[in-house]
């Protein structure tokens, strides 16, 4: 058994529209809840989905119910806005397999139910990207909601994707699953695709790039494997380094996220979405 919890802020306060307080609160959410089925962070509130302990329901709730208390207040602190957070409700029961696929698709559909984005693909702070390998750290695999939702077929996430994306607010025929592209048409991709997609995999901003760090690490050894292996100039330049510093990060062990960067660069929903908003409060 599952509980989803929906932790809200005060209306109309939004404060995940800023890139670093989402970041923060992710690395938290995975630390506090790894073994949760979904996770999904919108703009005024936050969506989670965690097992239930056989035996120990209501005791295990109150053990939820203190750490999302223990993360909304960090937040509060963070942020340093009084009365950020509505009184969380208690969590709603889903109490079998149908269902469960019920809350995890719409809990991956938020972002696009209220016109953030176009496919749930593209929502940077959201579990849904992880079932298609588009992060470094993952949290949910395909493997393990295959077997919790007892679909033991192959091509499991072909047939969720076309679940999931059928909706209106998506596409009625829903939109196609992502594929990894070959060898040949990574080395096309451009600077800058390799750097937002090495940016989306880590979940990090792409002027990450500037500082000494797992995104610039990435980018360049990225970089190097496909296609660029000659233009160490350039390529120093956009990390604001010396040649020299590029052959040294070189020089490292391969850093993680080389697999969850060619899926992001093979797909561009996974690198569309920017969480910030312009000036006329535009989602980009």
């Amino acid at each position: 058994m599952y509980n989803h919890w929906a932790v809200r802020t005060s209306t109309p306060l939004e404060p995940f529209n800023e890139f670093k307080t989402c970041q923060w609160t992710w690395n938290r959410l995975t630390s506090l809840f790894p073994d949760m089925l979904g996770a999904m962070i919108m703009p005024n509130h936050i969506h989670l989905i965690v097992p239930v302990v056989p035996g120990v329901g209501q005791e295990h709730s109150k053990q939820v119910l203190h750490k999302l208390h223990g993360l909304t207040g960090a937040l509060s602190k963070r942020t340093k806005i009084i009365h950020l957070w509505q009184k969380i409700a208690p969590p709603h029961p889903i109490p079998d397999i149908f269902h469960l696929r019920r809350h995890v698709r719409y809990v991956a559909l938020n972002p696009c139910r209220r016109s953030l984005c176009a496919d749930p693909l593209e929502w940077q702070w959201s579990t849904y990207r992880d079932l298609f390998g588009a992060s470094a750290f993952p949290i949910l695999s395909e493997r393990r909601l295959a077997q919790v939702v007892k679909d033991p077929r192959p091509k499991f996430t072909v047939r969720f994707h076309a679940y999931v994306s059928g909706d209106p607010s998506v596409k009625v025929q829903g939109t196609s699953s992502p594929k990894l592209l070959d060898l040949e048409y990574l080395s096309r991709k451009s600077l800058d695709d390799i750097l937002d997609a090495s940016a989306s995999a880590l979940r990090l901003p792409p002027s990450d790039v500037k500082e000494s760090g797992p995104l610039r690490d990435l980018f360049i050894h990225f970089a190097y494997r496909h296609g660029w292996k000659g233009q160490t100039a350039r390529i120093a330049k956009i990390c604001g380094v010396t040649p020299r510093s590029v052959q040294r990060i070189l020089g490292k062990p391969t850093p993680i996220g080389i697999s969850a960067t060619t899926v992001c660069l093979s797909d561009p929903r996974f690198r569309w979405v920017r969480v910030v908003k312009n000036s006329v409060g535009r989602w980009e």
